[in-house]
């Protein structure tokens, strides 16, 4: 607790001295994370919103530091994206832990008859993400930055491909965690590096 206490503290003191508001969504950052493993993780759908948030905090520090402007469109789509993620990260979870009946698993408060649920909650989190893209590309911003906002279309079917797989992957057991595991999936390299072309093209 002591090492931890100091590494939060060293934290928020380096983050300070790159960005006031880098540190103050840090300070946020912290705050929820003992939150969420003190009480949140335990409390059904309340705990992935959190990893939601968690993970959008961490956009909304980088861009701090960056100095970056964050449109409300990109900030709309990493909240039901990271959701998704979420919801992965629970399935992963689960099904790691090879849970069955009706037992609550490693502290959640989900069961076995809440998976159709949590999974279903998972996929309209994917299409929504893809929504949020697909009114992006009929706004205004996007007819000022793109020469052809056209090509923005072939973003929406590797966007739903990969989430969509990663949904599949966790409730069969192989993904436990999805950041750890889209470092390392190849072919999930190959979507990203698919969109990005697809982005440059647009361009």
């Amino acid at each position: 607790l002591g090492i931890g206490a100091c590494l939060a503290v060293g934290g928020l003191a380096l983050a300070g001295s790159l960005s006031v508001e880098a540190a103050g969504f840090l300070a946020v950052y912290v705050f929820v994370t003992v939150l969420y493993s003190l009480w949140l993780k335990s409390k059904a759908v309340i705990d992935v919103i959190a990893l939601a948030l968690l993970y959008t905090i961490r956009v909304l520090a980088g861009a701090a530091v960056a100095s970056i402007v964050l449109s409300p469109w990109f900030l709309s789509f990493c909240i039901f994206t990271f959701l998704a993620l979420g919801i992965v990260k629970r399935l992963g979870e689960y099904r790691a832990l090879g849970a069955s009946g009706s037992a609550a698993f490693s502290g959640r408060a989900y069961r076995a008859e809440d998976l159709p649920a949590l999974i279903a909650i998972g996929t309209a989190s994917s299409f929504a993400s893809a929504i949020v893209f697909t009114l992006y590309i009929h706004s205004s911003d996007v007819v000022a930055r793109y020469a052809h906002p056209e090509f923005l279309w072939f973003v929406c079917p590797l966007l739903i491909y990969g989430l969509g797989r990663m949904l599949l992957l966790a409730n069969r057991g192989a993904i436990d965690d999805p950041v750890t595991f889209a470092m390392r999936d190849e072919r999930g390299w190959l979507i990203g590096l698919g969109a990005l072309a697809v982005l440059v093209a647009a361009l």
